[in-house]
């Protein structure tokens, strides 16, 4: 005869699992970006019946993995060896003590710990704190798309972050340190001894994200132009950027952030207010005081038909973004000993001003599409074609 009460409760005392040329594929990258020789999977004394789960030990040895990334034209490898995790006491009983787990790898001196505690199953609860120590950046451009504009060059990363799970979703906390950073712009590279990032409070909840507060602090960048002959540098000081209350959630209290440093020995400003996020939406006050129009060039957007070359800008820009909108643009800026050409289809004009006023009124930018309803020159300047023989000045006042 069957027994029904054994029937309903199934026991694995112990089973041991091997796979052999582990590898995870992603859709943009031909090969794998991570492949382990070999992985063992030990489980003892799961059991399962209705209702409940309990498992005494799960542990996982994966040995040394490596690690690829062929998205970019520098390929990049690394090897992570210890790769192992172990856990110990999980259920899904409320009344059953809580469960314990371990991780650990290390890569080139470098090393991550995750410890938790208060784990059960069924649904997920834990506690974790991971350590990182000594971490390479690069590493971290697995995480990112390749067609995001930051691509990291070099630096250290040491960091501890606080992880709870439960019911009312993922709550984190970060606290990291980055030393010796280089980082790839379009057009430039940015580079520091040493920065900070702390976040409090960021709650992940389904589909939704909550930021309470974070924060990124450097006492000193440096903007780097490796293109020129010589080389062009900006030194970037006290740099302080501060975001709380940011949430996708409609309902929830819009953001406010700020930025502030000095560059150059000049002012640089921006207030953001309404911020959300997933999808992205602000309304940004931008003010720049005695800014050298050579570093604003890397940030004006490619549509945009004029590249500054030097200058000194005093500006005040008013930012409005949303998803079904897109950017709108408004501002005043007073530049003086401007020099500056066309590019694309005006790549053949070039323009000075000892002191030119650009006022700009509803500029838009959609996905790639840029327009601009009203701008207004005021000033005195000297324009030249390269296809023409002479120079010629411009009228002291001009708008469209």
């Amino acid at each position: 005869m069957i027994d029904h009460a054994q029937a309903a409760e199934a026991e694995a005392a112990l089973e041991e699992l091997e796979l052999q040329g582990v590898e995870r594929h992603r859709p943009e990258q031909a090969s794998a970006y991570l492949s382990a020789p070999a992985v063992r999977l030990t489980v003892e004394g799961l059991r399962v019946r209705p209702g409940g789960i309990e498992l005494a030990r799960l542990a996982v040895d994966a040995g040394a993995v490596g690690l690829e990334d062929t998205r970019l034209t520098a390929v990049r490898r690394w090897q992570v060896d210890g790769v192992a995790f172990e856990a110990r006491n999980l259920s899904s009983a409320r009344e059953a003590p809580p469960g314990i787990a371990t991780a650990r790898a290390v890569m080139a001196g470098a090393r991550l710990e995750v410890w938790v505690t208060n784990a059960r199953l069924a649904p997920l609860e834990l506690q974790a704190t991971t350590i990182v120590r000594n971490v390479d950046l690069d590493v971290f451009r697995l995480l990112v798309p390749p067609e995001l504009p930051v691509r990291p060059e070099r630096g250290v990363v040491n960091a501890t972050i606080l992880v709870d799970h439960g019911r009312d979703g993922t709550h984190l906390a970060l606290d990291a340190s980055l030393s010796d950073i280089a980082l790839e712009r379009p057009g430039h590279y940015v580079t520091a001894p040493a920065a900070r990032i702390t976040a409090t409070d960021i709650v992940l909840d389904g589909n939704a994200v909550a930021v309470g507060h974070v924060a990124l602090i450097s006492d000193r960048l440096t903007f780097e132009e490796r293109t020129a002959k010589p080389v062009r540098t900006w030194p970037v000081q006290n740099l302080v950027i501060d975001a709380k209350d940011l949430s996708s959630r409609r309902e929830a209290v819009q953001g406010v952030a700020s930025l502030r440093a000095t560059v150059a020995g000049a002012a640089a400003s921006v207030t953001v207010t309404r911020a959300r996020l997933a999808p992205l939406e602000l309304h940004a006050t931008a003010v720049l005081r005695e800014v050298d129009a050579a570093v604003l060039r890397f940030y004006v957007p490619e549509g945009v038909p004029v590249q500054l070359a030097r200058g000194v800008v005093n500006a005040t820009f008013q930012v409005d973004h949303t998803v079904t909108e897109g950017t709108h643009l408004a501002g005043d800026a007073t530049i003086t000993g401007l020099e500056a050409r066309g590019r694309d289809a005006f790549a053949t004009l070039a323009v000075t001003s000892p002191s030119l006023r650009v006022t700009i009124a509803d500029g838009r930018r959609q996905g790639a599409n840029l327009s601009v309803g009203r701008v207004e020159l005021s000033g005195a300047g000297v324009f030249t074609d390269s296809r023409g023989a002479s120079a010629r000045r411009a009228h002291p006042r001009a708008s469209r």
